[in-house]
């Protein structure tokens, strides 16, 4: 099996980690194939000290510079292995995960995203985050196609090539990314045997603010990458894509019309503030 190396940013994730952590170090792959690398991002809760407790099982680094990309750019650099994959610290994977994930990239995939579902446990707030975050449509429906950072794969050396994750970007980092794979002239495949369940936002307050933030980094977003947007959008001449392979959530027809009215009235909100007032990065 080719070694991978798992990377796992965090921050003030003392909730979530442990249930993390174990997950990928209860992966069905030889461990002694595997390395699991967590960087904690400056966390001020009791992250750290969880992440101490899994010693020596993982490896866990510290990175000051704030941003997810930088701390997944502190573990591409401290990785000792050929294959990266990529998942959150409020995130916890299937037992196949790293198998599915490493075989695709082994397989010649130059840049794979899996399959992002909720937790079983989750309410109906938290199941309509399957649909903001589909990684089946985000690849094979959406133009141009992006990466999801909390359930992706590539060999350390491409990602290294493109120059890793751009740490000016505290948010958005992986469809920065994403637009750097197209313009090299490769594609991104999905996985769907790739499985991680997300804590995705539970309450209409924090579903709202998720879309405000992605709104609000789309301006400059789109200063950086709108020409080469436009460009691939022309250049793909509206050919036929393949629909979402992820089923949506089964929820009733009016909280999914009203979860989706909530995102995108905040979404819209987020880029007027974003264009006029955009965000330090």
């Amino acid at each position: 099996m080719p070694k991978v190396s798992v990377i796992i940013p965090v921050r003030d994730a003392e909730a979530t980690i442990a249930r993390c952590v174990r997950s990928v170090l209860g992966s069905n792959y030889p461990a002694g194939e595997m390395e699991v690398i967590c960087v904690d991002n400056g966390s001020s809760d009791g992250t750290l000290g969880i992440l101490c407790q899994f010693e020596p099982a993982i490896r866990v680094i510290r990175e000051s510079k704030r941003g997810a990309a930088a701390a997944r750019n502190a573990g591409i650099r401290a990785a000792l292995h050929p294959i990266l994959v990529f998942t959150d610290a409020d995130c916890f994977v299937d037992p196949d995960w790293v198998r599915h994930m490493a075989n695709a990239v082994e397989s010649g995939a130059v840049a794979v995203g899996g399959r992002i579902l909720a937790r079983p446990e989750a309410g109906s707030v938290e199941r309509f985050g399957e649909i903001i975050h589909d990684h089946s449509a985000a690849i094979e429906l959406y133009v141009p196609p992006y990466l999801i950072g909390m359930n992706m794969a590539m060999r350390a050396d491409y990602i290294k090539s493109l120059g890793m994750f751009d740490e000016r970007w505290l948010r958005m980092q992986d469809c920065d990314l994403s637009m750097r794979v197209l313009r090299n002239g490769n594609e991104l495949t999905y996985c769907d045997s790739a499985v991680v369940h997300h804590h995705n936002r539970d309450t209409l307050r924090t579903l709202m603010r998720e879309g405000y933030i992605h709104g609000l980094y789309a301006p400059a977003f789109y200063r950086q990458h709108g020409a080469f947007v436009r460009a691939y959008c022309l250049a793909s001449g509206g050919g036929e894509r393949r629909a979402s392979r992820v089923p949506a959530p089964q929820l009733p027809e009016w909280q999914k019309s009203l979860y989706h009215w909530l995102f995108r009235v905040s979404k819209n909100w987020g880029k007027v503030m974003g264009k006029y007032f955009p965000p330090v990065q």
